[in-house]
């Protein structure tokens, strides 16, 4: 289901951000107040596109949220800023999620977004930049590993955020996702390997201002458990 939150305008807007999300929202913390991934990667995203309405939009397909229910505030957050939610059917799949909001986005330009993710401006200017250049772009983040945002690493392996047109997106057969594709992890992998099968152009670099927000996870212990020479101190203060 379809459930547009901010009155859409007529024309299509130059960038589609695409986001899917499952309990994003409240994520319990030992001993701590419970963490907020998602209204706080709204709450940065609509601080970057103030000024934007009407160039940006936000599609969101949500996978029956439970933890706090989208309906009950990301219109407030996103005040201003066109958006709509989707709801997704059936087991959720992140693939399955991006490929959900791409097919309800409007725009021909298509920036698929981590949910737990804060990000500047600059990381839509260098995506228009490359895509104005016909080639898809893979922005890294930092990926912080506490809840003070103090350390963290460089995630270069990581290819969930990327911008890309929808003719780029066509050709590279969307996101892995069931029948064909069930695994729980690495379906951005396995997209970044469609792109390159494409023969799509395709830039990677580091964002400094690109961040991926703490949360207990598969991530933050191979990094702790197996990779702590990768650790280092945030390159710039970001609040938690």
């Amino acid at each position: 289901m379809n459930r547009d939150q901010d009155p859409l305008p007529v024309a299509a807007p130059r960038l589609s951000i695409c986001i899917t999300v499952r309990n994003r929202s409240v994520v319990p913390l030992e001993g701590k107040a419970p963490l907020a991934p998602f209204p706080r990667c709204l709450e940065a995203l609509a601080a970057v596109v103030t000024g934007l309405a009407g160039d940006t939009e936000v599609v969101i397909a949500d996978w029956g949220s439970t933890d706090w229910p989208l309906a009950q505030w990301v219109s407030r957050t996103l005040a201003g800023v066109p958006h709509r939610l989707v709801d997704g059917e059936g087991a959720f799949h992140p693939g399955a999620g991006r490929n959900l909001a791409a097919q309800h986005a409007r725009s021909e330009r298509l920036f698929f977004l981590d949910a737990d993710m804060i990000l500047d401006r600059s990381v839509l200017e260098n995506g228009h930049r490359c895509l104005d250049k016909s080639r898809a772009y893979f922005p890294t983040c930092f990926y912080f590993l506490d809840d003070e945002h103090r350390t963290g690493f460089w995630c270069d392996g990581g290819r969930g955020n990327c911008f890309l047109t929808r003719a780029m997106f066509q050709r590279a057969g969307g996101w892995p996702c069931p029948p064909k594709f069930s695994g729980g992890r690495n379906e951005d992998l396995q997209f970044f390997r469609s792109v390159g099968r494409a023969r799509i152009p395709a830039v990677v670099t580091r964002e400094q201002g690109f961040f991926h927000q703490f949360h207990p996870g598969w991530s933050v212990d191979n990094i702790l458990n197996r990779n702590r020479h990768l650790i280092q101190t945030a390159p710039v203060a970001v609040r938690a």
